[in-house]
């Protein structure tokens, strides 16, 4: 049985059945979802009370005004241009063709690879083809009010910050990447790290990251502690200064971004004699292998998929509505707390409190930090 899906999931995917077929047997559901009978009887329950379909025996069927509305060619196409499809898109994707098909519509999707110019002209296509709204996830440097009054739909701009005059043009959803970080910095110092080093590799999400970082060293008053901010071709260097340098000052934690930088990280920690999480306490930004380090990496855990849902719902608004307002949506990521910073798993709501299990105080082994 799935009855790990979340309820809001599991209610799309039915009336996404529902609306395919017509009408649909509580067995078929089940087996679709992979949840017991008692739990879709308990669904289509609430979504009947809901108005969003008719509770029949044996399932669940479209309601009357659906079917009259059936006869319409009235699918919405929506067009989502992303940059890659590997590690963090998956689940934005996923999330928005889950909101998308709760209500009728259909995705189409194509990969720009960074590229500035095929992104306008697979966007240029999709909309020639008939998608009356675009999910845009642009290359750093877009100027998306262009996009927005070239283009003749409404755009959602996915987890990019738009600033100046975009602001005024296009919707936007996006993690708020320096609430991530400062998240992570006050639970290591809630831990008694006095200092907490950061390895960022650029990426546009690094930006967040060095702000959310800085905002929290400065407001809890902790101790300068090493910020490596380096490309993509410097990274596996940059492990080992992240080494060297928390040795030299002393620092017992970091933040690192990414999840494989950090898993690096754990690899160059015990070739050095030092043990994770005693001696030194690690957090990893993104959390896509995360849990599969050894020891599993605590992670910042952006909202990938409710923020490729919000986006796919916050376009279908404004195609019910032009006149609405533009609007910019930010989400806080997660904490997800596992064994390599030091503290029992707890919820994200009480990880800035956790405190320290089995992992020994900051220097108590005689240590001046990694290697030391």
């Amino acid at each position: 049985m799935n009855e790990a899906l979340l309820p809001q999931e599991r209610h799309e995917r039915i009336l996404a059945e529902v609306r395919r077929r017509r009408s649909v047997r509580a067995a078929e559901l089940a087996a679709l979802l992979g949840v017991s009978g008692m739990t879709v009887r308990r669904d289509i329950g609430h979504l009947a009370e809901r108005g969003l379909l008719s509770r029949v025996h044996g399932g669940a069927a479209v309601l009357a005004a659906q079917k009259a509305a059936a006869a319409e060619p009235a699918e919405v196409v929506v067009g989502m241009v992303s940059p890659s499809t590997a590690f963090y898109f998956p689940d934005m994707i996923r999330g928005a063709q889950s909101a998308l098909a709760a209500a009728g519509g259909r995705l189409v999707l194509q990969v720009s690879r960074y590229d500035e110019q095929e992104q306008w002209r697979q966007a240029r296509a999709m909309v020639d083809a008939g998608a009356r709204g675009l999910l845009l996830t642009p290359a750093p440097g877009t100027v998306m009010r262009d996009w927005a009054r070239g283009l003749g739909v409404p755009c959602v701009v996915l987890e990019r910050q738009v600033n100046g005059l975009d602001l005024s043009e296009v919707d936007s959803v996006r993690s708020d990447h320096a609430a991530g970080a400062a998240r992570a910095v006050a639970h290591l110092a809630g831990l008694g790290h006095r200092g907490v080093a950061l390895l960022a590799v650029d990426t546009p999400t690094r930006p967040g990251i060095l702000e959310g970082h800085a905002q929290a060293v400065a407001a809890l008053g902790l101790s300068a502690a090493p910020v490596l901010a380096v490309s993509q071709d410097e990274r596996a260097e940059a492990v080992s200064a992240l080494i060297e340098e928390c040795a030299r000052t002393g620092v017992t934690a970091a933040l690192v971004h990414s999840d494989q930088d950090a898993a690096l990280l754990l690899q160059r920690l015990r070739s050095h004699g030092c043990v994770v999480p005693r001696d030194f306490a690690v957090v990893s930004y993104d959390d896509e292998v995360a849990a599969l380090a050894d020891p599993p990496l605590t992670a910042v855990a952006p909202p990938k998929a409710h923020l490729g849902r919000c986006a796919a719902e916050l376009l279908l608004a404004h195609l019910r509505n032009p006149a609405a307002p533009v609007r910019h949506v930010r989400m806080v990521p997660r904490l997800i707390v596992r064994s390599s910073c030091g503290a029992s798993p707890v919820s994200a709501a009480g990880a800035g409190s956790a405190r320290v299990g089995s992992r020994r105080s900051p220097g108590s082994t005689g240590r001046t930090g990694p290697g030391g």
